[in-house]
C-alpha cells in the first residue's frame, strides 16, 4: 500500500522508506510516484533479482546474464557456512533458486533437480554442473 506512504512521508521530519513488492525497476517507479518517498528497501526482489539494485542505481540497463549466477550462488555458499548446519544452507540455497526462477527461466530447470535433494554436497554439484555447461556452451558458441 504505497499510497499510505506519501501522507506520512510529508508529516514527518524523518526519512520514510518505502518498501514491500519491489520486484523490477518498474515496481521501483511506480513506487516512488505513488508514495512520494526517496528511500527504499528491497528484499525479495533483491534475491530473486541480483541486478536489482544496480538496476535502480541506472547503473546497469540490463539484469545479470544467467551465466553469471552460478558463480554467485556458489559465493552466497561461502557465506552461508557461518550457520554451521548444511541442512540449512540447503535450504536457503534452494530457496533463492526458485526465487531466481522469478527472473531467469534456466533457474527453474536448476530447482527442479535439486528441489527433492537434501545433500548440500549434492545440491552444490548441480550447480557446479550447471556452471559447466553453461561455461561449455560459451565456449561453443565461440
Amino acid at each position: 500500500h504505497w499510497e499510505y506512504l506519501r501522507p506520512i512521508q510529508e508529516t514527518l521530519t524523518i526519512p520514510v522508506v518505502a518498501n514491500g513488492e519491489i520486484w523490477t525497476k518498474e515496481d521501483f517507479d511506480i513506487c516512488k510516484k505513488v508514495s512520494g518517498c526517496s528511500h527504499f528497501m528491497v528484499g525479495r526482489g533483491a534475491i530473486a533479482r541480483p541486478s536489482l539494485g544496480l538496476e535502480i542505481q541506472a547503473l546497469l540497463t540490463e539484469k545479470h546474464h544467467w551465466h553469471q549466477i552460478p558463480s554467485l550462488l556458489v559465493a552466497y555458499h561461502r557465506l552461508l557456512g557461518a550457520m554451521n548446519n548444511p541442512t540449512r544452507q540447503a535450504g536457503r540455497i534452494k530457496q533463492w533458486i526458485k526465487l531466481l526462477g522469478r527472473t531467469y527461466p534456466e533457474a527453474i530447470d536448476l530447482f527442479v533437480s535439486i528441489r527433492r535433494l537434501t545433500d548440500l554436497k549434492i545440491i552444490l554439484k548441480e550447480i557446479s554442473t550447471t556452471a559447466e555447461q553453461i561455461s561449455m556452451s560459451k565456449k561453443v558458441a565461440l
